[in-house]
């Protein structure tokens, strides 16, 4: 929580300046639906249980930098929801033996984001691509239900941080509502596994649809 508060007055501090400050050209507030799993490693048991992609929200905070004719930079804070659901047998025993059940994983980070923006200009609406890398900052982690079970995901155990890059594609709309409609779909992974031990690996990956407002 230390670092959210750190990170809002950062951002608090160069808001005011946008008109005096040439460099920035804009900022704004960003919601997204993602889609996170975990790729999962086992190297002495490859047998693993079954996976799904889990839903989640974020939301985040941008400044677009250098407003030239083909490229910008986007600077972003954001709090993600990543995770994944794991099978597990046990849950329930039905009349044909145990039932397969799901286990909803999540894990909370605070992300910071550092994009290059290459865009179409004086068209509407504006077409871009993002590409950058990112620092996640673990925040917390949470468990639907609890369970014991050989590979739960040890999430106490995760790297506190972790690299990892971003791309995506995106439109602005400038004529939907009186100010900008951003509309982005991301993918996100890391450089490093989140966990490693003598038999289990586990790494963050996810796919974020984006919309936000330029203020």
């Amino acid at each position: 929580m230390k670092k959210i508060i750190v990170v809002a007055l950062i951002c608090g501090a160069f808001i005011p300046e946008v008109g005096t400050a040439q460099p920035l050209r804009g900022f704004g507030v960003k919601v997204a639906l993602t889609s996170s799993t975990h790729s999962i490693r086992s190297y002495y048991d490859p047998i693993l249980p079954p996976t799904k992609r889990r839903l989640g929200f974020n939301i985040g905070v941008f400044a677009e930098w250098f407003n030239l004719p083909f490229v910008s930079l986007v600077t972003q804070v954001e709090y993600d929801q990543r995770g994944y659901q794991q099978g597990y047998y046990g849950g329930y025993v039905g009349p044909n033996g145990p039932v397969l059940s799901y286990v909803n994983n999540r894990i909370d980070y605070l992300s910071v984001p550092v994009l290059a923006k290459f865009k179409y200009p004086s068209v509407d609406p504006q077409p871009y691509v993002l590409i950058g890398v990112r620092a996640d900052f673990k925040e917390s982690y949470h468990r639907s239900i609890v369970y014991d079970y050989p590979t739960a995901p040890p999430y106490s155990q995760f790297k506190s941080t972790m690299l990892g890059a971003t791309v995506g594609t995106g439109v602005t709309l400038q004529r939907v509502i009186p100010i900008p409609l951003l509309l982005e779909l991301r993918y996100n992974f890391d450089f490093a596994d989140s966990f490693f031990s003598g038999n289990l690996s586990m790494r963050n990956n996810a796919y974020d649809l984006w919309m936000g407002v330029e203020l």
